[in-house]
């Protein structure tokens, strides 16, 4: 939970308890390989997606804020189809901090030339929720029907709607 709550790693961990980093860089290159052959084989589209996007497409500026490498991003994607649809996509190494820094949503409102209070986030992960909940006018979506996100803002409200959880 590390990872997926802080944006730390247990390689992080290794580091800090003095492991080489070669030796750390080869676990982490070996873990590259078995995650993108994962990916390949078991990435699935969600139910409404294409449908979704290309109903926007055209009529909604749309982009991707991923804490995924690239390499694995592109994987994942590369048989769909859908990547068409968006302006960009931010991966892991185009902002410094990873989510729940909120590093990776300014990079996206900034190169969108909007004003967060017109952009809407669909988070499925926490971390990236708590990332984008740091800018206040934001609107936050769980794409989780029954994500339990603890939220530390105390104004925040949960809504739910057509199975979604809207976090307003």
């Amino acid at each position: 939970m590390l990872s997926l709550r802080r944006g730390r790693s247990a390689f992080n961990l290794a580091a800090e308890r003095g492991w080489a980093e070669q030796q750390i860089a080869e676990l982490k290159r070996e873990r590259d390989a078995l995650y993108s052959e994962v990916s390949r084989r078991q990435t699935q589209v969600l139910p409404g997606v294409p449908e979704t996007l290309r109903s926007l497409h055209g009529r909604r500026r749309m982009a991707v804020v991923t804490s995924s490498q690239r390499q694995h991003f592109d994987v994942m994607h590369a048989d769909f189809g859908l990547t068409g649809y968006l302006e960009f996509v931010p991966a892991r190494e185009d902002y410094g901090e990873a989510k729940p820094s909120p590093e990776s949503y300014l990079l996206a409102v900034l190169r969108l030339e909007m004003k967060a209070e017109s952009c809407v986030a669909v988070e499925d992960s926490e971390r990236g929720l708590a990332g984008a909940r740091c800018w206040p006018k934001l609107s936050c979506y769980s794409q989780r029907p029954n994500a339990q996100f603890a939220l530390s803002r105390s104004h925040s409200n949960i809504v739910r709607s057509s199975g979604r959880t809207r976090y307003a």
